[in-house]
């Protein structure tokens, strides 16, 4: 390595040399190594993150029903603010709210 640093363009031949014993040793190998069962995927809604998160949205879609029946609510889950406004909490706003619980909740 020392001499090939000194030169200018070293030169590098490689031979390859297959040896044939008549056994096809890759597959005899695979056949030998007892099969394993395939590994099936999780439920994604088994994941305990997932759980949490579920759990989470149902309890805000306990917490968060509208005492409101009327026109004026468009929704089933609204957050109603200090000033009384109500707003509706859609399948993604529940997702998404009930997900950074599951964040504070680890941290």
């Amino acid at each position: 390595m020392q001499r090939a640093q000194h030169l200018k363009s070293p030169l590098v031949n490689v031979t390859v040399h297959t040896v044939t014993d008549g056994s096809d040793k890759e597959n005899e190998e695979k056949e030998k190594a007892p099969k394993s069962k395939k590994s099936s995927r999780a439920d994604p809604a088994t994941l305990p993150g997932n759980v949490n998160k579920a759990a989470n949205i149902q309890l805000l879609q306990e917490h968060w029903k509208c005492p409101q029946k009327t026109p004026v609510c468009s929704g089933t889950h609204c957050f109603v603010t200090v000033e009384g406004a109500h707003m509706a909490l859609s399948h993604q706003r529940l997702d998404c709210w009930a997900s950074a619980m599951v964040g504070s909740q680890a941290s």
